[in-house]
C-alpha cells in the first residue's frame, strides 16, 4: 500500500512538472531560464497538488512574468548567451542551496544561513525579484534566525518573504500562506500581535 502511495505522488508531482513545462512552451518561456532557476527548488511546482490549487491561466502568466527574461545583469546578451549565463548562475544558486540544506541538517545554523544568503543573493542579481526561490529562501533564513534568537532579524526576514510573494501572486493568492505563517510563528516568538 504504502509503495502504490509513494509511486501515485510521483505520478501527480510528474504530471504537475509536465502540466508546467506545457504552459511555459505554450507562453513562450525559454525553458532552460526555468530549469537553470531551480522552479521546483522553490515549490512552485511540488505544492501545488498539495494545496488543491488548479493549474490556472493567472498562475500560468504568473510564471511567465517571473520567467520570461533574466535582470539587467546578463540582458545585454544574446539570447543564447542569456541561457549559458542563466544556466551558470542557475547552477551556482542551486549548489549554494544544496550545502546550506547539507548544514543545516548537521545542526551548523550560522554556516547554512551563510549559504542561503549566497544562494539568494546570486538568485537577486540575475533574476531580480521574479524569481519565487527568493522569498521561499527568505523564509529558511527568518527560521534559521529565529533559531538562533534573533528575532527581530527573523521578522525583518519573514516581512520581507511575504511581501515578495505578495508582488509576485496578489493578495488573496494561496501561495503567500506559508509566509504569512512564518511571519506568525515569529510575531508569537516576539509576543506581538500578526497585523
Amino acid at each position: 500500500m504504502f509503495l502504490f502511495s509513494v509511486q501515485r505522488d510521483r505520478a501527480m508531482k510528474n504530471q504537475s512538472l509536465a502540466i508546467v513545462f506545457s504552459l511555459l512552451a505554450v507562453l513562450g518561456v525559454n525553458q532552460s531560464l526555468v530549469s537553470a532557476q531551480g522552479m521546483v527548488e522553490a515549490g512552485s511546482v511540488y505544492s501545488m497538488s498539495s494545496m488543491g490549487s488548479p493549474l490556472t491561466r493567472s498562475f500560468a502568466k504568473s510564471v511567465a512574468r517571473v520567467y520570461s527574461a533574466p535582470s539587467a545583469k546578463i540582458d545585454s546578451l544574446s539570447s543564447d548567451e542569456q541561457s549559458d549565463a542563466s544556466t551558470v548562475y542557475g547552477n551556482q544558486a542551486n549548489d549554494l542551496y544544496q550545502k546550506a540544506m547539507a548544514a543545516q541538517r548537521k545542526g551548523d545554523k550560522v554556516q547554512a544561513e551563510k549559504l542561503y544568503r549566497q544562494s539568494m543573493e546570486i538568485r537577486q542579481s540575475v533574476w531580480g525579484s521574479r524569481d519565487p526561490a527568493v522569498p521561499q529562501i527568505m523564509m529558511i533564513v527568518s527560521k534559521l534566525e529565529q533559531d538562533q534568537g534573533r528575532l527581530a532579524d527573523s521578522e525583518q526576514t519573514a516581512r520581507k518573504a511575504l511581501s515578495a510573494m505578495t508582488r509576485m501572486y496578489g493578495a488573496s493568492s494561496e501561495y503567500i500562506k506559508p509566509q504569512e505563517r512564518r511571519l506568525a510563528e515569529v510575531l508569537a516568538a516576539r509576543g506581538k500581535e500578526s497585523h
